[in-house]
Order: structure tokens, then C-alpha cells, then sequence
């Protein structure tokens, strides 16, 4: 805080009188009225120190439990409105009035942690790439440009989920739908990039691959191997385009549900049988909205989703980290 003071865990403000030549305050967010001043910046620190300890020892001689600059509750007047709209978006969520206070708080208070990103840059010319032989070369090349999608339809997915802020129930449909086909590209993407490193350490020039795969095959085998939960959840969709599928799908369903999302003024359009595959994905991931809540299931989805592509991420850059070792680019 600009202008403050802190030692254990209270606040001291910090004023200048020119008329008497002193600096002055006192501890704020408590009742209790507690003075400081000093002549210099550094006296007033230790008066402001010497404030609070004096007011600690008070508090323990009177056996007066000293007061908290702040105890983690407060009064807070919205308007009748917005304190509807809270009380319908918890219950929506199956979340308690406070919770969702809380979160919004966080959501709006707390910073993105700013971690400094060690970047390597290694100069991968046509010439260096042909010291490898082919096999190698080319899941090299397959594995870059996977995790390049990663990437982008991670970052697209987690982009589109803080992006519903619109108040307008066709912009927010179209931003659910938007989210949730990422979503599924996402999953898309993710499975394919299993089967093709499954397929290629399989060849006996990547031999030197398979440990690797091996040390993570447990875990991704039960996302995204032939029965893994992803896996379910994509080949429930492949019904999209093929008109067969989409005919058996459409007559096996026991629920249909379309909602269509127009936007005049730019001419886009959004159309998904939303009810029918978001409670497809639910069950396939273990959620049950009728007990959690579908926002609340909606929300695990995605999480589940971007941890997943979180995790396949430091997978394949082992497996980059290996082509570059032997390019003699890494130690």
C-alpha cells in the first residue's frame, strides 16, 4: 500500500504537518485510536513500531484481546440488483453467497504471479536437421508442430473461458459454445499427438524414445489411450461432419437439445446440439450435474482439460529435449 507502514500485521498511516514541522499518524483499520509521530521518516517507523507493541502489551495487561486490522468479514452494500444477480449465480453454481463474493474478490484483486520463463533458443537450420535420419527427423518435425497446437488451443481455451462478461444471453451462448469447441479441438489435438508418439516409438530407429513414453505411459494411457476418458469424449464427436454418424447418433440420443446463437451485425453463427454433448461429456469425465450443478461441472470440464494439456506439455519437451541433445545443441 502507498503511504502505509506494516508490522505485525497492522497498518500505519503517514501524514506531514508543516505547520508544526512533524510527521504524524496513526493505526488504521482498527477502533482503537493509536498515535504515532517523529521529527524524521526513520523516528516515525519506530514510533509507529513502538504504537503497536505498546498497544499488544496494553491488550495483555488488561487481558483485552486486541483488535485485527482485518478479521476476514465485512458488511458490503451492493444494491438490490447486483445482489440478486449474486444470490442466482451461487445458486447456479451450488456455491454459498460468501463464496461467490470471495471468488469475484479474487478474481478481481489478486495478480497473475509473473514467473521469469526460461527460454532456450536453438538454431535449427535444414543442414543441422539432416545429421538425423529420417525416422527421427520427421517425429521431430511432428512433435514441434504438435506442440505447437498445444499451445495455441490451450491458450485459445483458457482465452474464451475469462471472456463471458457479456450481459446479453446470445453473446454469452456464443462465448459457451465458442469455449466449448476449442474445448473439443483441444481434446482432439491432444489424443492425436498420443497416438502418433505411441505409433512412432514403436519403430525400432526411435528405440531410444520408449523410456519415456514408458515412465508416462500409465497416467496419459488412461486420458488418452484406446479407452481412456478423453478418447470416449472424442469419438463422441466425430458425429459432426459424417452424415451416417450424425444420423445413428441423432436416433440413439435420449436427449436433443439445439441452441442456435445469431450475430447480426457481423453475420457469425453458432450452432451445437449443446445439452446432448456437454451431458455426454460429463458422464465420460465422471461428473454428475444433477448433484454438483452443471455450472459447476462445466467449470471441472475445462479445468480437467487445461490441466491435461498442462501435463502433456514438459511430455514432449522431453522428447525434444532428446533430438536436441543429439544435434549436440544440448547439454
Amino acid at each position: 500500500m502507498k503511504d502505509m507502514m506494516q508490522y505485525k500485521g497492522y497498518f500505519g498511516s503517514t501524514h506531514y504537518s508543516d505547520e508544526d514541522a512533524v510527521f504524524y499518524g496513526k493505526i488504521e483499520f482498527v477502533r482503537s485510536l493509536v498515535t504515532y509521530e517523529g521529527n524524521t521518516i526513520k523516528s516515525l517507523q519506530k514510533s509507529f513500531k513502538e504504537a503497536v507493541d505498546d498497544y499488544l502489551a496494553m491488550c495483555k495487561k488488561e487481558e483485552i484481546v486486541p483488535e485485527e486490522s482485518f478479521k476476514g468479514s465485512f458488511n458490503v452494500r451492493t444494491g438490490s440488483e447486483l445482489h440478486r444477480l449474486a444470490v442466482l449465480a451461487a445458486r447456479e453454481r451450488g456455491m454459498n453467497l460468501n463464496q461467490i463474493v470471495t471468488e469475484a474478490l479474487e478474481k478481481h484483486l489478486k495478480k497473475p504471479s509473473r514467473r521469469p520463463v526460461k527460454v532456450g533458443k536453438y538454431n535449427l537450420q535444414k543442414t543441422k536437421l539432416e545429421q538425423l535420419h529420417k525416422e527421427e527427423r520427421l517425429f521431430f518435425i511432428q512433435i514441434l508442430n504438435f506442440l505447437n497446437d498445444l499451445n495455441t488451443f490451450q491458450n485459445l481455451l483458457f482465452l474464451s473461458r475469462g471472456q463471458k462478461d457479456s450481459s446479453n444471453e446470445v453473446e454469452t451462448g456464443g462465448q459457451e459454445v465458442m469455449s466449448f469447441s476449442i474445448a473439443l479441438k483441444l481434446i482432439g489435438v491432444m489424443c492425436e499427438g498420443w497416438i502418433l508418439i505411441v505409433k512412432a516409438t514403436e519403430q525400432e530407429a526411435l528405440r531410444e524414445y520408449r523410456s519415456i513414453k514408458t515412465g508416462h505411459l500409465k497416467d496419459f494411457e488412461k486420458q488418452f489411450g484406446k479407452n481412456g476418458r478423453f478418447t470416449r469424449v472424442r469419438n463422441k464427436f466425430i458425429y459432426h461432419y459424417d452424415p451416417k454418424d450424425i444420423e445413428d447418433y441423432f436416433r440413439k440420443a435420449e436427449i436433443i437439445g439445439f441452441n442456435l446463437y445469431l450475430s447480426d451485425p457481423f453475420g457469425f453463427s453458432f450452432s451445437t446440439i449443446y445439452h446432448l454433448t456437454m451431458l455426454s461429456i460429463f458422464r465420460e469425465l465422471g461428473l454428475d450435474p444433477e448433484k454438483e450443478g452443471p455450472k459447476i461441472c462445466f467449470d471441472k470440464t475445462f479445468d480437467l482439460i487445461l490441466n491435461s494439456a498442462k501435463s502433456f506439455k514438459p511430455f514432449i519437451i522431453e522428447y525434444v529435449n532428446v533430438v536436441l541433445k543429439n544435434l549436440s545443441l544440448k547439454n
